[in-house]
């Protein structure tokens, strides 16, 4: 984060965002995203679970209203239980594949609120109930 405050000051950067460590956390993630591509035919499966560890916990906070801390907790708790029955790369290519809000939606369902296992019946309920109001 000093780095970027650095680069404002210098007149490298400017920062517009409303939440500068946010930003500094998605910058990161592209820069290690980009790094492991460079390296890698796909990034290892630690480097994807980090990256979506980062980008759920941002979805707890923007869409659940959590402090980062929390957030970050149910998220890290969630990859926990994801983990206890799968390998890292089945882990890895499930929260790829889902995207970082529906792995926080089942972080928050999950291990937040505590009402049960991922993609139960249950699960599917409340993620319905949650959407069906938006448009």
């Amino acid at each position: 984060m000093s780095e970027l405050q650095q680069l404002e000051q210098s007149g490298d950067l400017v920062i517009a965002h409303h939440a500068p460590s946010m930003l500094a956390d998605r910058l990161s993630d592209a820069i290690v995203q980009q790094w492991a591509s460079e390296f890698f035919e796909e990034p290892p499966p630690e480097v994807v679970i980090e990256m979506s560890l980062r980008s759920s916990a941002r979805q707890l906070t923007e869409h659940f209203g959590m402090d980062e801390a929390s957030a970050c907790s149910v998220a890290r708790g969630f990859m926990d239980r994801l983990a206890s029955t799968r390998t890292l790369r089945e882990v890895a290519e499930l929260v790829t594949h889902q995207g970082a809000q529906e792995i926080a939606d089942g972080a928050y369902f999950c291990v937040h609120l505590d009402k049960g296992e991922y993609y139960s019946p249950g699960y599917l309920d409340w993620r319905k109930a949650r959407y069906s109001g938006r448009k």
